[in-house]
């Protein structure tokens, strides 16, 4: 099944915004293939019925947002509750101008059954784990699944639907970057001669981060400079969500205060790549284990990492464990995780092996989002086949 000149509704669990993640990059793929997308965000009380805005400087993806037409999921009876789901559905059905053809699921637990859609290619595609342990039901009515690890499949294998991993992707701007940065390998500068700069990208208002390891190790390098992109203020403009809680505000006015901490705040990917020239090493660093969402098993972030060719610290991530990209702890504890950074830094001041960086924008290259979605193409003819014999 080619993805070209296809209507592809797209299920969210994020609103549009300046940080993107995957399901932001694949509606910009497959807009790129001449595919007209509908990016369906989560519902909203602050909406009036279901609004379809046409993304500026884009005439092939269109926001969908809206107010759900029914509410108290956890207190109505089950059956009426998937009653009045289907009705939503007949909602989008009734007012989004152009039918499906491909239904594509990032949001399980939210639509329950994505045959109610009737398009004729149901994909459910899951990036974390879901807060509830068991299978969604999305799982049972798609006619593949893919998930970005080897726990995420296993998690959803009782479905009996065709599973697939496929790893997170790079995104266009970092893509046309590491391009030019592989010219660039074996003539890049030591960084033994200036203030060392450490990069973090992602959203700072989430549950994963390893706050007090990621404060001792400001604190303890005060001759070095660590610079976030990512939302960091809960003033409500966090598209990808806030989890304000526990030592989240405590952590925000360290970073706010610490000298040698530089916050960039939420800002487009095309804006981020401009700037990370600057930065000589990567770093992330999850409480692995605390929560079944963060179960360590991998994270966008690596890839556009990588794709700049400079090393990378990382907690243990499961995907990447056989893998020498990156440096990583052997365990999913981060006791050692500030004796681990601190021997990158000795390691990167004598510079790397050219090789190693070459291999990592390489690899970032290998997954783009372009080239996911041709393998996507390439498993679909697969399973429709079999599904039609």
């Amino acid at each position: 099944m080619k993805m070209e000149n296809k209507v592809i509704w797209i299920l969210s669990p994020n609103r549009w915004g300046k940080m993107k993640v995957s399901k932001h990059h694949y509606a910009l793929t497959l807009a790129a293939r001449n595919n007209t997308v509908y990016f369906i965000e989560p519902p909203s009380l602050e909406e009036k019925g279901i609004k379809i805005t046409n993304l500026e400087g884009s005439d092939k993806i269109f926001i969908v947002s809206y107010k759900p037409r029914f509410r108290g999921k956890d207190f109505l009876p089950r059956f009426f509750y998937k009653f009045l789901l289907h009705r939503q559905i007949g909602f989008f059905r009734k007012e989004i101008p152009q039918k499906p053809d491909v239904i594509w699921c990032f949001a399980p637990f939210v639509y329950e059954n994505l045959q109610w859609f009737k398009a004729p290619v149901n994909i459910l595609h899951v990036m974390d784990f879901g807060v509830k342990a068991d299978l969604p039901p999305e799982a049972k009515t798609s006619d593949v699944i893919f998930g970005v690890s080897a726990s995420i499949l296993d998690w959803l294998r009782p479905s009996g639907i065709p599973l697939y991993f496929l790893n997170h992707g790079l995104g266009k701007a970092f893509a046309k970057k590491a391009n030019l940065s592989l010219k660039c390998v074996g003539h890049q500068k030591h960084p033994d001669q200036h203030r060392l700069k450490v990069g973090y990208i992602g959203n700072l208002l989430m549950e994963a981060p390893d706050r007090s390891t990621m404060i001792s190790i400001i604190r303890n390098h005060p001759d070095i400079d660590f610079v976030f992109w990512g939302q960091y203020e809960n003033d409500g403009s966090n598209n990808l969500g806030s989890w304000f809680h526990g030592d989240v505000p405590e952590f925000i006015n360290f970073l706010k205060n610490a000298p040698n901490v530089i916050l960039k705040g939420s800002q487009e990917s095309e804006k981020i790549q401009e700037e990370i020239d600057s930065i000589d090493m990567f770093w992330i660093c999850w409480k692995v284990g605390i929560s079944k969402l963060w179960d360590g098993s991998n994270s966008h972030k690596i890839l556009e990492y990588l794709s700049t060719g400079k090393p990378v610290i990382a907690h243990h991530i499961k995907t990447y464990e056989n893998s020498n990209l990156f440096y990583m702890l052997p365990t999913d504890s981060n006791e050692n995780y500030e004796a681990l950074f601190d021997d990158v830094v000795e390691k990167i001041k004598k510079g790397e092996d050219p090789n190693l960086i070459r291999e990592r924008i390489e690899y970032a290259l290998n997954n783009t989002y372009d080239k996911q979605v041709d393998r996507i193409e390439e498993i679909l003819n697969g399973v429709c086949s079999e599904n039609k014999s």
